[in-house]
């Protein structure tokens, strides 16, 4: 897979925009504004969406916010295939043990009612339905 380094010029951009806190101009005609890629010295630049240049950096800035968040996507799916294939469980613990949840059954077969069984295993009335509805 792809590995590429964080893109610092979007970096500076934003964190330039964050501190100044300089709001961009408004933009003639109802046109969105974005940060410009030249905002070398801390103050906000603006795009103007209203010409040609200004839609293609605006949709470029875009495409690439969407490449980085796909390369990110790519690389947590990447770690956790890794994970798996090491044998990491993912998600919650069950309440009970295999044998646990059995015994549960038995007694529940046996005409122990589910308000008991719910006290004795510590569980929600919707748990304990979960392990008798449960094969195995």
């Amino acid at each position: 897979m792809l590995r590429c380094a964080r893109n610092d010029g979007l970096d500076r951009i934003v964190d330039s925009n964050l501190a100044s806190r300089t709001p961009c101009p408004t933009p003639r005609s109802g046109h969105a504004a974005a940060p410009d890629l030249d905002a070398r010295d801390g103050a906000a630049v603006c795009l103007d969406t209203s010409d040609a240049t200004g839609r293609l950096l605006f949709n470029m800035l875009g495409a690439i916010a969407q490449f980085e968040t796909e390369l990110r996507a790519e690389r947590q799916m990447d770690g956790i295939n890794k994970a798996k294939a090491r044998g990491v469980h993912f998600g919650r613990t069950k309440p009970l043990a295999p044998h646990q949840s059995a015994a549960l059954r038995a007694r529940r077969a046996q005409g122990v009612r589910i308000k008991t069984l719910m006290q004795d295993y510590h569980l929600s009335k919707a748990s304990v339905y979960r392990y008798l509805s449960a094969t195995g």
